[in-house]
């Protein structure tokens, strides 16, 4: 003990000249003393372990480090509660960095930090929800986390301002509580505003006030953006912003999927289908049990009827101003919002339209405007590029903005804009080099109703490119052969048919003698065979068993052998033994009569069924049909099917005339109604028909036979109309007609016997 006690007088010596430094030159040894006995630093171990720190850190008492011992923070409140305080530094917590907090603990590594923060850390069982939280309280029952120690209804009050039961925050000189929405804020005089207001930060100059004070921006560790923080970076998670944290992408806490979510009660991820919402009565369509949407004067609004009133304005029964009507006056009558009472008007603020608003008090036509031009802009602010200012008037003014804007997310658009941006001209051959699919053909239809590129046969260019990537695809000896083929036989017959009609199917026909010929010289590579050494056992031995492949490959034979690179060859003609189907007299009237008068079928199946069954047209014709072919006036309403009109059923007109006025809507953009050339079913591209193979499928869903009743409708006609006639009034080749009248008066005379009368009369 006697070998350690001048140890510690120099130790207490060092120490006390430290103290000096903060308390004054002229300082006793009482008054140094007196701070160390108040910092219980007396004793041997607490001074020694200061003595070390002070001489590792000279300014350990002015500039003070979270390393330091315990005996530091204990040392400098002291020196603080002796009027010193400005004479030496604070030490910020480890963690949260936060100077009016009493470091207690230690982190793992040594810092010193305060309490909160370490028992942050600390996530205990709690016995009220069984999950690990942290810890706010001990009861008798056990450990209570905070989420249910603040849930927990004993522990509020009614508010003596506000009369909600919240958390009490503070409380009043009479002893009552106020919630810390209605709790008095301290106010200090702001040095920007010079108003007493609450303190939002306090700064060297002095208080600032929460309108005037800004939080700095910082880097977000999500998207990497400069934003105000909301939670900051800590060892297992970045920094978040406001923006990230309100709108986040990650895994729902519910469903699992990961897609954008919010954070609801207790920090749970929660998209925004399994977002628990309110449930009720609606008030304007009566039914019980329903999502609360929104709450109006006319009461809570479901989801439905959210969107219908919004959707559809009307005129206010009361001022009579198209509003959305969001009341009802005492006579049960619609309001609008300023009528009823209140602020609820869904008006565009740049154009005044009365609902449908988007997004800022902005309409989606006006949003669709906006995107339309920075779309069909070469340089932002700069103005539409003049050859597209027709495709911009389009989509402005397109009578459903909402697929124009979904429009404008899609890869058309995309590739749209990287045409404007890259000052490429815009032609069909600059859209034939990109990849062909449904976006790049609706982008070209749109492209030619606007008049910005000339219309087309679509599936004869659809064909030639095709055809080009097909070609280069083949070995270079093949290629050049069905390359001849292709361009001098193919190609060239389908511009000759384009003249008159070159649809779909024949550029399908068309694609399988292409890839016939290329499959024929791939096999006789694998044999060895040269072309020119050919024989018609070779033929038929690729051909045999497969009459695709025999149809296929005659014209490329015949081909051949015209330009001698080939002898004869044949291919003998496939005769089909498979004949018509039928439905009977009694069949086909059932179905006349079902699509006069079933309004449960779609009108285009309902039109399409009954031309079919009154006249025989096959499905092909009747998707080309344009509206100008149609004509009504008081003697009768008539239809041109090829040349000549044919008299019309009074209920089969009442069907088309609807048809023209209100087709179906399934493009972005809708036929120009001025050019009295519309299509009678309009497709998905504006220029274009519906397909056949779309209207046949929806007969087919809605049990309607389209083949069976077109032969039987036929057989009917033909033994009622004399050949000529027929050929003339349904624009079939004479060929054909005979043929029909062949199966009438012949092969089928025992079947037209067979057939039961007509019952009663389903035009009428």
């Amino acid at each position: 003990m006697r070998r350690r006690d001048p140890g510690l007088a120099a130790a207490r010596a060092v120490v006390a000249d430290r103290l000096r430094e903060v308390l004054g030159a002229d300082a006793s040894q009482a008054e140094v003393e007196a701070v160390l006995h108040q910092a219980r630093a007396w004793e041997p171990a607490p001074l020694y372990s200061l003595f070390d720190y002070l001489a590792r850190h000279p300014d350990g008492l002015t500039a003070p480090s979270a390393t330091g011992p315990a005996v530091l923070p204990r040392l400098l409140d002291a020196l603080t509660a002796a009027g010193h305080g400005r004479r030496v530094g604070s030490i910020a917590c480890a963690i949260c960095s936060r100077t009016a907090r009493p470091l207690r603990r230690r982190t793992a590594d040594g810092r010193l930090a305060c309490g909160w923060c370490i028992t942050r850390g600390d996530k205990l069982p709690c016995v009220r929800c069984g999950r690990d939280g942290y810890i706010a309280t001990t009861t008798d029952e056990g450990r209570i986390c905070r989420s249910c120690y603040r849930a927990d209804p004993s522990r509020r009050e009614e508010c003596a301002r506000c009369g909600r039961h919240q958390l009490p925050y503070q409380r009043l000189p009479d002893g009552r509580a106020a919630c810390q929405a209605c709790h008095d804020r301290p106010k200090k005089t702001c040095i920007r505003c010079g108003t007493v207001a609450p303190v939002g930060a306090r700064s060297a100059d002095g208080a600032i006030c929460t309108r005037c004070y800004t939080r700095p921006d910082r880097l977000c560790g999500v998207c990497r953006e400069l934003g105000q923080l909301v939670r900051k970076a800590t060892d297992d998670q970045p920094a978040i912003c406001k923006r990230c944290y309100r709108n986040p992408t990650g895994e729902c806490s519910r469903c699992g999927r990961v897609r954008p979510v919010t954070r609801f009660r207790r920090g749970d991820l929660i998209c925004q289908s399994c977002r628990p919402r309110p449930r009720g009565t609606c008030g304007d369509c009566g039914r019980p049990d329903q999502v609360i949407q929104a709450r109006w004067p006319i009461g809570p609004v479901c989801p439905a009827c959210y969107l219908r009133r919004r959707s559809h304005p009307a005129p206010c029964t009361a001022c009579g101003t198209t509003r959305v009507l969001v009341g009802r006056a005492p006579d049960g009558t619609d309001i609008c919002g300023p009528c009823s009472g209140v602020a609820v008007d869904f008006s565009c603020k740049r154009c005044g339209f009365p609902g449908d608003i988007y997004a800022d008090g902005t309409c989606l036509r006006c949003i669709v405007t906006d995107n339309v031009e920075d779309l069909l802009s070469p340089v932002a602010g700069q103005g539409i590029a003049p050859h597209l200012a027709p495709v911009a008037a389009a989509l402005r003014t397109a009578e459903h903005p909402d697929s124009v804007h979904a429009w404008l997310g899609s890869s058309g658009a995309r590739i749209l804009a990287s045409l404007v941006e890259q000052r490429t001209e815009i032609s069909h051959a600059a859209l034939d080099e990109l990849p062909q699919g449904q976006d790049v053909a609706l982008l070209r239809g749109m492209l030619v109703l606007t008049g910005v590129l000339p219309a087309r046969n679509e599936p004869l260019g659809q064909l030639s490119v095709w055809a080009r990537r097909h070609l280069d695809a083949l070995p270079p000896h093949q290629a050049a052969v069905v390359r001849s083929f292709t361009e001098w036989d193919v190609i060239r017959t389908a511009r000759r048919d384009a003249e008159k009609r070159f649809t779909g199917n024949q550029a399908k026909g068309a694609r399988e003698r292409i890839r016939a010929a290329g499959n024929f010289l791939s096999w006789l590579d694998e044999h060895g065979i040269p072309l020119a050494d050919v024989r018609q056992d070779h033929v038929d031995a690729w051909t045999s068993g497969s009459s695709a492949r025999k149809a296929a490959l005659k014209r490329f034979l015949r081909w051949t052998h015209a330009r001698r690179i080939t002898g004869e060859l044949s291919i003998a003609r496939q005769v089909s033994n498979m004949t018509p189907a039928f439905i009977t007299d009694q069949e086909l009237t059932d179905q006349l009569r079902r699509c006069l008068h079933d309004r449960s079928l779609p009108l285009e199946v309902r039109i399409v069924g009954a031309l079919t069954c009154l006249y025989g047209q096959p499905i092909w014709r009747l998707v080309e049909l344009t509206t100008d072919r149609f004509h009504a006036d008081p003697q009768g309403s008539h239809l041109v099917l090829d040349q000549s009109p044919v008299l019309l059923p009074p209920r089969l007109a009442e069907l088309i005339e609807e048809q023209i006025k209100n087709p179906r809507r399934v493009g972005m953009l809708d036929q120009p109604a001025d050019g009295g050339c519309r299509f009678l079913f309009p497709g998905r591209s504006p220029h274009q028909p519906r397909s056949e193979a779309g209207i046949r499928r929806l007969l087919k869903e809605h049990g309607l036979a389209t083949s069976e009743a077109r032969h039987t409708a036929m057989l009917r006609l033909v033994s009622e109309l004399p050949t000529s006639v027929l050929r003339d009034l349904l624009g079939i080749h004479i060929n054909t007609a005979t043929r029909w009248a062949d199966y009438a008066q012949t092969s089928w005379s025992e079947f037209l016997q067979a057939q039961t009368p007509l019952g009663a009369d389903p035009l009428e």
